[in-house]
């Protein structure tokens, strides 16, 4: 189907209404937001889990920087434990 324009050329096809280009138009911007939308979520979820896992490294290297000063006060506290049992059977 050949159709004539205003500006007397002729197109194969429909020349689309304004209210049909309009349509057209608001669909690509919601399109276009549906993805940037997308986008934003998938962004926040890496952020997220990148941070869960900064957490996770931060809180193992706590846990065994603690749990090595404990056992080393454990280790000071079991040797003075030890050296004032010999004091007190040493003045006995």
């Amino acid at each position: 189907m050949v159709e004539r324009c205003p500006d007397k050329t002729e197109v194969e096809g429909s020349i689309p209404s304004m209210r049909t280009m309009t349509v057209n138009i608001i669909i690509l911007g919601l399109a276009f937001l549906l993805a940037s939308a997308v986008l934003i979520v998938v962004q926040v979820i890496y952020v997220r889990k990148l941070q869960k896992l900064e957490l996770e490294e931060l809180a193992r290297k706590l846990k065994e920087e603690f749990s090595t000063k404990i056992d080393k006060r454990a280790l000071d506290l079991q040797s003075y434990i030890e050296n004032e049992v010999e004091h007190r059977l040493r003045d006995r």
